[in-house]
């Protein structure tokens, strides 16, 4: 059919498309254009431009008068000298596209022609070849189709959609996709992988079920097409070509995904594509690389929190080849078996991590990818022959029997188990494992190391790289040492290390026919997890106090070691081997009903009581028979009850089995037996089972003060010598616990502000000078205060507005005791972590409105490393210039520990303190001349887990050999809070 000839007159003259309303369109187009590509056949990318349907259509809106008026303007500029002129509202809604590529070839004036013909109409786009017959004739009897047909790509991309089935993209047709770096780092292998951003508006890729790190950011795995994709009917077709690659793993993906929810911890797969015989698939972007670039870029985890979730994180990727091992593919003669019953390429460079590593660094995901970047291994199902690619190389991460059968002649057919996948796992496993104890490069433990380690091992083939096996395929020695030497080398709260060598490596490397399966590693990884977060409990300087009874009287709860305020008259007078004193039969209380069933009692951590159940600081061997409890310790009754009970019976009621015994030392028992005394004013916070007292209750007094109890039935305690798979010294605390006579220094928050009070009311007495009102034990305990700079250093984020009344109580009370003790001559030196401000005054209220005044302007997340920094800087400094004026210093800490997150900011508050205690150390100055006494406000469990780190691991995790730290809870002891960081009888970590 020939083509149709114009019946209009001939094209003008002068070109419409030098119209000034033409040439500010194109430069709107121009403007507006964004970056696509298009792949040829050897998978190379070509940088095309494309026009977002979005921008064409919002230039052709008519609902506003004014866009309307500037669409009828563009339509009349571009058939002015036409012999019909369309209506400029049918142009903007059925071709806007069409003109726009009209104008783009300078042909706009032959847009009445398209607008009557519906498929030269916008909906008709991309136009087919069979389609030039419609086109117009112009000069020489010839149509501008073919500019047509070129210019059309760009105005019409499609959308990218998640689909398992492959697309088949037109050569021409543009992507809505930029090229970004290449991730890939094995150059010249079978298929390359890139960073790619999808256009926002033709990204319909992501279904938002797998953790995606950055919007319309993907990966881009290219397949190279080769010669050998052609098969050759009398050459060798029996090795997998890349097409059978990108099919098989396409096809195994879609296994993976149909049941249209993505396998846990594979690596997301949104789609495949083919264009110009080139094949394509479209992966989830790990943003922070490869596992092993996530080694190079974190820091190991130190406090126990982060080493738990770090762990949790990492096992998860056995659910991934659960998934894979459990999913068979269809049994096509001759294609690659890779996801079909086995991965057999497991390594860091096949974990790929996910996550936020500056703000969250263990809370990241780790997924399982495809088949690696570049390397490929596999068996081909059509004669299950063993294949590898000569560049690539997993060998030191596979089995023992996939290793030693590459080797054999090439019709040997090995057969191999799906648990190579877990030797190959239990590789990765071992590790990750001394990376969180050395890191990457330690020079001693790392990873580094320990793969020369293995290299270097005599009985190592040198062809194998860091294997983890011998040539007869039995696992190293120098494995299993490694993971030995580990156990003294970890973490304190690492409570990982110590058995996962037993209870689940060891089982990992086991010969094929004993190795475990996926399934069963799962669950073993459970289990480890499920041990360590029971042991992980909070430490002396972490744990959150919480009364054990229901208080009734206007004395509030006090943390023990501590004498009710009723016997410590008595108790002062006492000699050592007095007796405890007793309240009558009357004043003690009856044990409740089985009905009570309170659970609520729990221990609570104070410098001189018994540790916690599960406590990594108390003995697990032998519960509370230990001797070194037993001398100082006795148990005494405390109860709830409640006024309904005593208006129904007359008494107290019995209390059940539920209730709990309260444990706290007894300053005055010396006989090595644990005695029950009855209830006093005020309770402790520590807890037994109340059966094993049963009888108790109504005995004689004397009875009570002398009587053994057979502690037989108590709850195991963690063993503190063994806890943490460290060898603890478990009488390091004796040598700090007060004598058995000693009575307990204790003053609680409550307390201080009584004397406060009392002591202000007392000083307004003009005509009557009344004495001045001690302290308890200050006569005792103050002179290690005197003559020392008071620095307190108030966190002013965010985080602290909850905590700021309490704040301010503390601090008030605090700095009136230094002011009227005489501790600092000069006065109290007020800070604060985020604010520049400074204060140093005698006067308690300029600094407490000082306070109240920085409550308002809370914001943002402590960097208190840096705070930290310049007062060490600015104090060594002073030292330098004038060291004997200069005074010690107590550097009084109040925060909740919700720093900026991430473990950067925890190493570099502990590079300060190191750097303090250096620069002391090399000038000769004593311990005791700096303190830094960290104050907790809060139980966030971040924030408790590094002010307990600071406190307790720092000094082996930094080889220090100070201990210049100590935590305490802001509702404890407020003598701690003076004295715990330069005096160790108060540091309850020692």
């Amino acid at each position: 059919m020939a083509p149709l000839r114009d019946t209009r007159l001939p094209a003008p003259v002068n070109d419409p498309n030098t119209h000034e309303t033409i040439q500010s369109f194109l430069q709107f187009l121009n403007k507006h254009s964004c970056e696509g590509i298009t792949f040829d056949a050897r998978s190379r990318p070509r940088t095309r431009r494309f026009f977002p349907e979005r921008a064409v259509k919002t230039y052709f809106d008519c609902t506003r008068h004014d866009d309307a008026q500037r669409v009828r303007e563009l339509v009349a500029a571009a058939t002015q000298r036409s012999c019909q002129s369309p209506d400029y509202r049918t142009v903007a809604s059925d071709c806007p596209r069409v003109f726009s590529i009209l104008a783009s070839i300078g042909q706009s004036q032959y847009i009445d022609h398209f607008v009557h013909q519906a498929n030269l109409q916008d909906g008709a786009l991309p136009f087919r070849r069979e389609a030039a017959h419609l086109f117009p004739v112009i000069a020489n009897n010839t149509t501008f189709f073919e500019a047509f047909y070129q210019k059309q790509w760009e105005f019409c991309v499609l959308p990218l959609k998640y689909r398992l089935d492959p697309v088949v993209f037109e050569d021409d047709r543009i992507l809505p996709i930029s090229l970004s770096e290449r991730l890939d780092r094995r150059h010249g292998s079978s298929a390359s992988v890139h960073k790619i951003v999808v256009h926002g508006d033709y990204d319909a890729l992501d279904r938002g079920q797998a953790p995606q790190s950055i919007p319309h950011v993907y990966a881009l795995k290219s397949y190279y097409p080769t010669a050998a994709d052609d098969r050759d009917p009398n050459g060798d077709n029996d090795l997998p070509r890349p097409k059978d690659y990108y099919d098989a793993e396409v096809e195994a993906f879609r296994r993976l995904n149909d049941s249209g929810e993505p396998a846990p911890n594979l690596i997301g797969f949104y789609g495949a594509f083919t264009q110009s015989n080139s094949r394509h698939i479209i992966l989830q972007y790990a943003n922070v690389g490869t596992l092993e670039d996530y080694w190079k870029k974190v820091e190991p985890p130190k406090l126990g929190r982060d080493i738990l979730t770090l762990w949790s994180k990492v096992f998860e990727v056995c659910n991934a080849l659960v998934q894979i091992h459990e999913r068979e593919g269809d049994r096509n003669t001759g294609r690659p078996q890779i996801f079909r019953g086995w991965h057999e390429d497991l390594r860091p460079a096949n974990i790929l991590v996910v996550g936020d590593i500056e703000n969250s660094p263990y809370e990241v995901h780790f997924m399982v990818a495809d088949l690696g970047l570049s390397h490929f291994s596999a068996i081909v199902e059509g004669d299950g022959s063993t294949t590898r690619e000569g560049r690539g190389g997993s060998q030191a991460y596979s089995a023992p029997e996939r290793n030693l059968a590459t080797g054999s002649p090439s019709n040997f057919k090995p057969r191999v188990k799906q648990n190579i996948d877990t030797w190959s796992l239990a590789c990765i496993f071992s590790e990750f494992h001394v990376w969180t104890i050395g890191g990457y490069g330690g020079r001693d433990y790392g990873v580094l190391t320990y793969r020369d380690a293995r290299q270097t091992h005599k009985d190592v083939c040198t062809s194998f790289g860091a294997c983890f096996h011998d040539r007869k395929g039995n696992l190293l020695a120098t494995v299993e040492e490694w993971h030995t030497r580990s156990v003294s080398l970890c973490a304190t709260q690492d409570h990982i290390t110590p058995i996962i060598w037993k209870e689940l490596l060891r089982r990992m490397f086991a010969p094929s026919e004993y190795r475990l399966q996926s399934k069963q590693v799962v669950m073993d990884c459970q289990e480890i997890i499920k041990q360590a977060r029971d042991h992980l409990v909070p430490s002396r300087a972490t744990e959150k106090p919480t009364p054990a009874v229901t208080w009734q009287g206007t004395s509030p709860p006090r943390t023990p070691p501590q004498i009710p305020r009723e016997y410590r008259h008595q108790q002062s007078q006492a000699g050592v081997n007095s007796e405890p004193r007793f309240p009558s039969d009357g004043q003690r209380t009856v044990l409740r009903s089985s009905g009570d069933d309170d659970q609520s009692d729990r221990f609570t951590p104070s410098p001189n009581s018994l540790q916690p159940l599960g406590s990594p600081f108390s003995n697990r061997a032998s519960g509370l028979s230990t001797p070194d409890y037993h001398h100082r310790s006795y148990l005494s009754v405390h109860t709830r009850t409640t006024s309904a009970d005593t208006e129904k019976s007359g008494h107290k009621s019995p209390q059940s089995a539920a209730q709990r015994l309260s444990i706290e030392r007894s300053p005055l028992s010396t006989s090595g037996s644990v005695a029950i005394r009855g209830e006093p004013t005020e309770a402790t916070r520590s807890t037994v089972p109340a059966e094993v007292i049963a009888g108790y209750d109504s005995r004689p007094e004397s009875n009570l003060q002398a009587q053994p109890l057979d502690i037989a039935g108590l709850p195991e305690l963690p063993d503190s010598s063994t806890t943490k798979g460290k060898e603890r010294v478990a009488d390091e605390r004796q040598s700090r616990e007060p004598a058995a006579s000693e009575p307990a220094r204790y003053l609680s928050v409550d307390e201080l502000m009584q004397w406060v009070a009392q002591t202000r009311e007392a000083s307004k007495q003009v005509f009557l000078r009344r004495k001045e009102i001690p302290l308890p034990f200050e006569n005792e305990l103050l002179g290690e205060l005197k003559e020392r700079d008071h620095v307190f250093l108030i966190d002013d984020s965010s985080s602290m507005g909850e905590h700021w009344h309490k704040l301010e109580r503390l601090l008030n009370g605090m700095i009136y005791m230094v002011k009227k003790k005489k501790l600092d001559l000069n006065g109290s030196e007020l800070r604060f972590v985020m604010s520049d401000q400074c204060k140093e005054a005698q006067n308690t209220t300029p600094l407490i409105n000082m306070v109240k005044a920085r409550r308002e302007k809370l914001s943002g997340q402590s960097n208190l490393a840096h705070r930290l920094e310049r007062i060490f800087q600015a104090y060594c400094k002073k030292l330098q210039r004038c060291p004997t004026s200069t005074k010690s210093i107590s550097l009084y800490i109040f925060t909740d520990g919700k720093w900026q997150p991430g473990a950067r900011q925890l190493e570099e508050v502990a590079n300060a303190i190191k750097g303090l205690i250096d620069f002391l150390q090399k000038k000769g100055y004593p311990k005791t001349t700096a303190g830094i006494q960290l104050i907790r406000f809060g139980n966030d469990p971040v924030g408790m887990e590094r002010l307990r780190w600071l406190d307790e691991d720092l000094p082996k995790e930094h080889g220090l050999t100070w201990d210049i730290c100590d935590t305490t809870p802001a509702n404890d002891n407020v003598w701690k809070m003076l004295l715990g960081s330069i005096n160790g009888y108060w540091d309850d970590d020692k």
